[in-house]
């Protein structure tokens, strides 16, 4: 099984995944900020021919990981805020079971974003920009939007798996 879990800054996106990978026999959490800091010359965020060229090689790398991963059996967790490419990229090889956006309200989004570390904490601008695009991006209308607001992570989890796995429950 391969889920997608993706959201604005702020929303939860990798400790829900690694919290939800737990609950499998085999289960593989594959942060895609972690992959993108394999560039130590530094990733480039933005629609340049150079940065776009990092976002498909990003896709490329995490494809080439999950499928890896699901030939063993494995379930596969990606989270990660990336550009479309990215997912697209990684779609061309392997076909996602699940994907979730994990969408909390404005304010809870804002609020866990100031509780972040300085170093990872994205601020007002960012977080905004990040609910603003997946509002309006036609590329996640058939995602599955989880609204984590008032939930605590066990519950987010529990809510998820009843969504993707109903039958263990």
């Amino acid at each position: 099984m391969l889920v997608a879990i993706t959201g604005p800054t702020g929303a939860g996106k990798t400790t829900t995944a690694q919290t939800l990978v737990k609950e499998f026999a085999k289960g593989v959490h594959i942060d895609m900020d972690t992959v993108k800091h394999f560039v130590c010359t530094g990733f480039r965020y933005d629609e340049t021919t150079e940065g776009l060229k990092q976002w498909t090689l990003l896709g490329k790398n995490i494809s080439a990981l999950t499928s890896n991963f699901l030939r063993q059996d494995y379930v596969v967790v990606i989270n990660g805020c990336v550009h479309e490419l990215t997912w697209r990229e990684i779609e061309k090889y392997n076909v996602f079971d699940h994907k979730v956006l994990l969408f909390p309200d404005e304010h809870t989004n804002l609020s866990r974003d100031l509780q972040r570390p300085k170093a990872i904490a994205m601020g007002r601008s960012a977080v905004l920009s990040h609910r603003n695009l997946f509002l309006n991006d036609a590329f996640y209308s058939d995602w599955l939007e989880y609204d984590s607001s008032s939930d605590s992570i066990d519950e987010s989890v529990q809510a998820l798996l009843k969504l993707i796995m109903p039958q263990l429950l």
